[in-house]
């Protein structure tokens, strides 16, 4: 696998600071219950960590394709998933249509890649990723004459044994917001 450099702004690999905080952020949003909006355009991944052999939850764009979700990783084989998943590639899939244990694969076929082209090129993160990679500019010929640069991913629906989904486990907080709220109309009403 080629690995290619980083770029900065954005599209830098969030390693700590506020900027891991933001991409860890609809994880968390997930977890109070709000996975049905969130799925419709993201998808929870869930690998087993290379070396702990722990459940590793990230979030990014996908596609359907062929019954399939399609999957990018925006900075290649640095992403942890990435790597979890060259280690081993059965990992867990949600969307808003639900949770599927898979395994995945890096997309090479020239037909399918230009399927996947035509259907992710409206987010915005397409061409920053394709950049990422090291294809210049962004544009199907150039995916195509550089697809080992690209970090595009097939999930495959298996029976095989596949990590924990991420648990809906915070939707506790919708009551303390409710609570917030009430006690903040009761006070106001009393002065």
């Amino acid at each position: 696998m080629t690995t290619q450099p980083v770029s900065g702004g954005l599209m830098a690999y969030p390693k700590e600071g506020l900027l891991r905080i933001a991409f860890k952020a609809p994880l968390y949003l997930w977890r109070i219950g709000l996975g049905g909006l969130l799925g419709q355009n993201l998808v929870v991944l869930t690998t087993k960590g290379r070396k702990s052999g722990l459940p590793r939850h990230t979030m990014t764009e996908y596609a359907w394709i062929n019954n399939r979700v399609v999957i990018a990783s925006g900075w290649g084989a640095q992403a942890q998933w990435v790597k979890n998943i060259e280690a081993d590639p059965h990992l867990t899939v949600q969307t808003a249509h639900g949770t599927q244990s898979c395994t995945t694969h890096r997309i090479d076929d020239d037909d399918l890649l230009t399927i996947v082209y035509q259907r992710m090129q409206s987010s915005p993160a397409f061409a920053p990723s394709l950049h990422t990679w090291g294809i210049e500019p962004p544009s199907l010929d150039n995916l195509l004459q550089h697809k080992d640069l690209a970090y595009f991913f097939m999930c495959e629906p298996t029976t095989e044994s596949t990590p924990s989904p991420l648990e809906t486990d915070l939707t506790w907080v919708w009551a303390v917001i409710g609570l917030s709220f009430l006690v903040g109309w009761l006070a106001g009403r009393n002065q």
